[in-house]
């Protein structure tokens, strides 16, 4: 059995690209399939490039699409060529149309509503602002989440500040957060777009409580912007310090293979690989890719580093997220205060 995975450890998601692609390496070696890579850099007209040259080669299923726009781009061509797209990362709703497009990635959505609604309540939070970046759907909705579940929480809604994917210069967008005076402060941006926002309130004054997409976590800018970083929450699936016993077989694993500790993007890409590969495993030897997409529209539950999974129309959910604080040295823990 061959998978297929476009990688994205070029370009602009760099940043997380990698972490998925060596989840997904991890996998596919304790699901023993074969995985072939091409790099899609995150760029559609790559992507697609990649996408026909895997379809080519026989895989049962492709792997592939860190943001929504380039999993938008895949949709058709799986369709048209009958060759199951399993997509390990974007997070706009309604990307996935089994039996041809499958989303094992949770809805960030999922986690944010409940999370940022348990700050408000047991942090006393009674007005946040929130930043996003404009352009990207899925950004857009996660901060959406927020917003609406603050507001039903009891904190006043003070407005949003909208930013753009290819901003590197914050500091009109900090201004702005800053004059809002508000006691949280949502932050829906790509990775380091989030973390040099961080950064700059910090580094401004700013002592309230910060909420942001979970990209702030990985290891390349934990250990560029460590301590300032401290006090940043965030919803996630997977953390290191996770105690489900899958999460705890995944973290040993993956240090043994590559000597460093897993983010979330690392154990969403291994969730991926893992799915297609029961899909393919399912559909029996000799299937071809069509009949694996039957296979994996079929799977209704799967066991995962976020515990288990259930399917509702290729989607995947979850009931297992966490709130994770980053402590005063720039280390994410589990918050304390959290019941989950």
């Amino acid at each position: 059995m061959k998978l297929g995975l476009i990688a994205a450890e070029q370009g602009p998601f760099a940043f997380a690209g990698s972490s998925y692609a060596q989840g997904a390496e991890l996998a596919a070696e304790l699901e023993d399939v074969e995985l072939v890579t091409e790099e899609g850099s995150e760029d559609p007209a790559k992507s697609i490039t990649a996408f026909n040259k895997l379809a080519q080669d026989d895989v049962n299923a492709i792997v592939c699409c860190i943001s929504s726009s380039v999993a938008g781009a895949m949709k058709p061509l799986a369709t048209e060529q009958e060759v199951p797209l399993v997509v390990y990362g974007a997070t706009t709703p309604g990307i996935q149309s089994p039996p041809y497009v499958l989303r094992p990635a949770l809805l960030p959505q999922q986690g944010i509503a409940p999370v940022s609604a348990q700050l408000v309540e047991e942090l006393d939070i009674e007005s946040a602002v929130h930043v996003t970046a404009s352009d990207n759907d899925g950004l857009v909705a996660q901060s959406e989440a927020a917003r609406t579940s603050t507001e039903e929480a009891g904190a006043k809604n003070l407005g949003t500040v909208k930013t753009l994917v290819a901003d590197t210069n914050f500091s009109g967008a900090v201004t702005e957060i800053l004059s809002k005076d508000a006691d949280l402060v949502t932050v829906y941006t790509l990775g380091e777009a989030a973390a040099t926002i961080t950064k700059s309130l910090r580094e401004k004054g700013y002592d309230g409580v910060i909420l942001a997409n979970n990209a702030v976590a990985t290891a390349p800018l934990l250990k560029s912007f460590g301590k300032t970083l401290a006090e940043t929450y965030y919803s996630v699936e997977y953390t290191p310090a996770s105690t489900i016993p899958e999460a705890e077989d995944f973290t040993q694993a993956y240090e043994e293979k590559y000597d460093e500790k897993p983010d979330v993007f690392a154990s969403q890409g291994y969730v991926a690989v893992k799915y297609a590969a029961q899909g393919a495993k399912e559909a029996g030897d000799g299937a071809d890719a069509a009949a694996t997409a039957e296979s994996l529209a079929e799977i209704s539950t799967m066991q995962s580093p976020w515990g288990e999974l259930t399917f509702d129309d290729g989607q995947a959910e979850s009931e297992n997220f966490q709130i994770v604080q980053i402590d005063d040295q720039g280390v994410p823990e589990l918050w304390k205060a959290a019941s989950k």
